[in-house]
């Protein structure tokens, strides 16, 4: 695909007018077949254009995971985030659930009984008033 192409089809993935077979058919298929700069270009144009800004009350560091590795880790970001809030760093984790494995930063979250809400409009995060911990009372995805 073009640039263009690539643009075009995230557009339709992202406006949810195709099912999630389909769309994993697609993914499975550029997989297969080796993803072109184009099509890596044009898809990060729309996911740049499709980003939602966050709107943060204080200063904060953004701890980040990249997952997809397919090998069997804990989540070494989220216990990166657990070590700096100790040390008193204010931390903006996001993440998600794990694809393939309950290893992502919103499986560790949960199973540890840290509150998050998961709100599609949400666009602000902030630390508990009064709380030791540097755990924000919302971590959005």
């Amino acid at each position: 695909m073009s640039e263009s192409e690539a643009s075009a089809c995230l557009r339709v993935l992202l406006g949810g007018e195709v099912s999630d077979e389909q769309m994993a058919e697609l993914l499975v298929a550029l997989a297969e077949k080796g993803e072109t700069a184009d099509e890596v270009v044009g898809f990060c144009r729309v996911l740049q254009e499709s980003a939602q800004p966050l709107t943060l009350t204080q200063d904060c560091m953004d701890v980040c995971g990249t997952g997809g590795s397919g090998l069997s880790r804990f989540n070494v970001s989220t216990a990166v985030a657990f070590v700096a809030a100790s040390a008193g760093i204010r931390i903006a984790k996001h993440g998600n659930r794990g694809s393939r494995r309950p290893n992502g930063s919103f499986d560790l979250l949960d199973a540890l009984g840290c509150p998050f809400e998961l709100a599609e409009d949400s666009g602000s995060c902030s630390s508990r008033p009064g709380s030791a911990s540097s755990m924000p009372d919302c971590i959005t995805r």
